[in-house]
C-alpha cells in the first residue's frame, strides 16, 4: 500500500456542518470502518477550525480508491478535492 495525503475544502456557504444530517453523513462516510470497504486505511484525520477543510492521511493501493471514497464530498458546490502524491511517513 502507498501513503497519500488527501484534502477536501469548500466555501462556507455549502458547508455540510450547517445541516446536521448532511454533516453526520459526511463524517460517517469518511470514517475508518467505511474507508475499509473501499480498501483504504485512514491513519489520521483532522478538521481545520474555521477553514472548511479536512485532511486525511490514507494508505491505499491506488488513487482511484481514494477518489471513490471522496465522491460524496465532491457533490458540494465549489468544493476542492486535492490529492498530493506520493506521501512518505516521517
Amino acid at each position: 500500500m502507498s501513503l497519500f495525503f488527501v484534502q477536501h475544502q469548500h466555501s462556507p456557504e455549502p458547508c455540510p456542518a450547517m445541516d446536521s444530517q448532511e454533516g453526520s453523513m459526511l463524517l460517517d462516510h469518511i470514517d475508518s470502518a467505511n474507508a475499509r470497504k473501499y480498501g483504504l486505511r485512514i491513519l489520521s484525520d483532522a478538521v481545520l477550525d474555521n477553514q472548511h477543510t479536512f485532511v486525511l492521511i490514507v494508505e491505499a493501493d491506488n488513487p482511484g480508491q481514494i477518489e471513490n471514497l471522496m465522491q460524496p464530498s465532491t457533490r458540494l458546490e465549489e468544493s476542492i478535492f486535492g490529492l498530493l502524491l506520493p506521501a512518505k511517513q516521517s
